[in-house]
C-alpha cells in the first residue's frame, strides 16, 4: 500500500526492541512520536489501524498500556483509531469486542466471522460524523443479506441470554491453567498466551534463547490430528487454539490429554 507505514506489534515475549515488561515503560507505543518527528508528519496521517490481539502473527496479546497509550497519542494529533476485530469481535476474548479489554473505544471497528456465527456477514461501525455526507455516495452489491443479518441477531441473543461472555472467561481461564501445566513439563513450551478462547502456545528450541521451532509445532499439529484433535498453526511456531464457546471443561481434559501424549511420545 503507497504512503503506509508499519510500526512493530507490541510481542512482549519477543520485544522488537530487547526490553523487558514492565519496565520497558511501553516503549514500543510511545515510539510512534519518534515517527512523527522523522518519518511522517501526524497532519498527514488519516488513521492507525491495528489488531487489538495479533491474530495470524501469532495471538499476540499486549499489555493493556500498550493500547491506552496509542489513544492518547491518537487524540493528541487528532489521528482516527480503526480496530481490525474481524478475529476477536463478539466474545471470544470474553468480551464484545476485545478493545472493550483494553479499556479502550476506537472510533472504528470492523466486524466479521462471529458477528454472523458461521453466516458470512461483515460489518463497520463507527459514530454518525464520520458517515458520508450525502446520500448514496456509498453503497455495496450484497449488504443487508437477510439470513447473515438474522443470525447475527440471533447470536447476539444467544450470548445475552445465556451469558456466554462469563464462560468465555471461565473456560479461556481454565485452560489456561491446563497449558501451563504442560509449559511446566515440557521444555519445548516457551510461551502460553490466553484471553478468552484465543489462545496461543509458542514452541521454542531453547527457552533461553526463544529460537522458534516450526519442527515441534508442524510436528506436533499432525500427530494431534491423527489421533482426533485438530488445531490450526500462527506465527512463526504457534499453536492457535480457539474453540467453539460451549466447548465444556471435559472437552478440554480431552483435548489436554491428546496434546499430553503426543509431547510425551516426541520430547522427554
Amino acid at each position: 500500500f503507497n504512503n503506509t507505514y508499519t510500526l512493530p506489534f507490541a510481542y512482549c515475549y519477543r520485544c522488537w526492541y530487547n526490553l523487558e515488561y514492565p519496565n520497558c515503560e511501553i516503549y514500543c507505543a510511545k515510539i510512534l512520536e519518534r515517527y512523527f518527528k522523522t518519518l511522517i508528519p501526524p497532519s498527514e496521517i488519516a488513521a492507525i489501524v491495528f489488531e487489538p490481539i495479533q491474530g495470524e502473527g501469532g495471538y499476540v496479546i499486549p499489555p493493556r498500556e500498550f493500547f491506552q497509550i496509542l489513544k492518547e497519542i491518537a487524540k493528541k494529533y487528532q489521528i482516527l483509531l480503526i480496530a481490525d476485530e474481524v478475529q476477536t469481535c463478539f466474545g471470544k476474548s470474553g468480551y464484545w469486542t476485545a478493545c472493550e479489554y483494553f479499556g479502550i473505544v476506537p472510533d472504528i471497528i470492523t466486524l466479521a466471522k462471529g458477528l454472523g456465527n458461521g453466516a458470512v456477514i461483515g460489518a463497520v461501525v463507527f459514530p454518525g460524523e464520520l458517515d458520508f455526507t450525502k446520500q448514496g455516495m456509498h453503497s455495496n452489491t450484497f449488504g443487508g443479506q437477510f439470513i447473515s443479518c438474522i443470525s447475527s441477531l440471533s447470536t447476539i441473543k444467544i450470548l445475552k441470554e445465556q451469558n456466554m461472555l462469563d464462560y468465555v472467561k471461565e473456560i479461556g481461564n481454565y485452560f489456561k491453567e491446563k497449558l501451563l501445566e504442560l509449559k511446566e513439563q515440557f521444555k519445548c513450551i516457551g510461551d502460553v498466551r490466553a484471553l478468552g478462547v484465543l489462545i496461543g502456545v509458542e514452541f521454542v528450541k531453547d527457552r533461553r534463547t526463544k529460537e522458534p521451532d516450526k519442527k515441534i509445532r508442524d510436528l506436533i499439529l499432525k500427530e494431534c490430528y491423527q489421533k482426533g484433535l485438530l488445531m490450526i498453526p500462527c506465527g512463526e511456531s504457534v499453536i492457535r487454539i480457539t474453540p467453539s464457546f460451549i466447548i465444556s471443561k471435559a472437552e478440554i481434559d480431552w483435548g489436554i490429554s491428546i496434546l499430553k501424549e503426543v509431547l510425551e511420545k516426541n520430547y522427554q
